[in-house]
């Protein structure tokens, strides 16, 4: 079960590992890394926590994609400036696209 939790819950929530795992990145790898939502809200959480501001947008511009785009590169930028590998989760609620038909 342990391994169904992405590493930033469990550093978050002091989760660790009962069970040794062969071949797993040390403890220290995983504290560099940033892993965030790629949905509108997972992304301005995340901008908050890190005390920048992010872009919000009315309808237009989020049908556009505006605010997702310009704010993953506003995280991007922190996550640089930190020395942090930002890794973008995909949103949970959307169905996984299956390949185009044959």
């Amino acid at each position: 079960m342990e391994q169904l939790i992405p590493a930033s819950l469990m550093e978050q929530y002091g989760i660790h590992s009962r069970t040794p795992l062969s071949g797993a990145l040390p403890e220290r790898a995983t504290q560099n890394l940033l892993e965030v939502p790629e949905t509108d809200e997972g992304l301005r959480a995340a901008l908050f926590a890190a005390g920048a501001k992010p872009m919000i947008c009315q309808e237009k511009g989020k049908k556009e994609n505006k605010e997702l785009t310009e704010n993953k590169k506003r995280l991007q930028k922190l996550a640089d400036k930190s020395g942090r590998k930002l890794i973008f989760v995909p949103d949970p609620t959307k169905p996984v696209k299956k390949g185009a038909g044959k």
